[in-house]
């Protein structure tokens, strides 16, 4: 059973640069894409985005592998557009290595993964509710909570930040960026003592994301 879709996540986001006029600025459509104007924050999305033809790849080698040249073929190239991209340059450093065959073959791919996808797409709405929720308890941890330890606090703070950080990242990462990273947290207050007595400031974080669709992680 296919859990995820990179294939789909990264079609959007060419598919949304490929009407940027040639001479555009590339770093200025990088930022706009990957939505944010901070260029640390960019690269570390690029960088992500980066992951997503491989990532597709090695879903179509497992689940599919009859198929998996076309998605080669395609991955290729878009490997090669992001490696000789000029940030400094004009938009068409990037644009201009993938043809109208990148794009088919790219959406190919995602109809392929989602037909046969377990994952349940997530409405904007509810995952701003989600999002509001949890921004609550990191406030609440910043400001600081009776009979919490500070080094337990900083570390909440910044293990329910990641939450957040992978919840603004949905559309990059999809929701196992969201679930992988709320395990990684309650799979750390589990193992230490330290942690248990907080467990309500964790269900506080956590309890929210329950209430929208999941899937499986593998």
């Amino acid at each position: 059973m296919i859990i995820d879709n990179p294939a789909q996540r990264l079609l959007a986001v060419l598919a949304a640069g490929r009407s940027k006029p040639a001479n555009s600025d590339c770093r200025a459509v990088r930022r706009e894409l990957l939505h944010s104007q901070d260029d640390v924050v960019m690269i570390g999305r690029l960088g992500k985005l980066l992951e997503l033809p491989s990532a597709s790849v090695e879903i179509m080698r497992e689940h599919h592998p009859d198929d998996v040249n076309q998605c080669l073929a395609w991955a290729n190239a878009v490997g090669t557009a992001f490696m000789v991209q000029n940030m400094h340059g004009e938009w068409d450093t990037f644009s201009k290595h993938l043809k109208d065959d990148t794009y088919l073959h790219l959406k190919g791919t995602s109809k392929i993964l989602q037909l046969h996808s377990a994952a349940k797409p997530i409405s904007g709405n509810g995952l701003e509710q989600v999002r509001a929720t949890i921004q609550a308890t990191y406030d609440e941890l910043l400001a600081g909570i009776d009979g919490v330890p500070d080094n337990v606090r900083l570390d909440l703070v910044w293990r329910v930040r990641n939450v957040l950080t992978a919840i603004d990242e949905y559309w990059l990462r999809g929701p196992a960026g969201i679930v992988k990273t709320i395990e990684s947290t309650l799979g750390h207050a589990y193992l230490n003592e330290s942690y248990w007595h907080s467990s309500g400031i964790m269900r506080s974080a956590i309890v929210p994301w329950t209430s929208l669709p999941r899937q499986r992680i593998r």
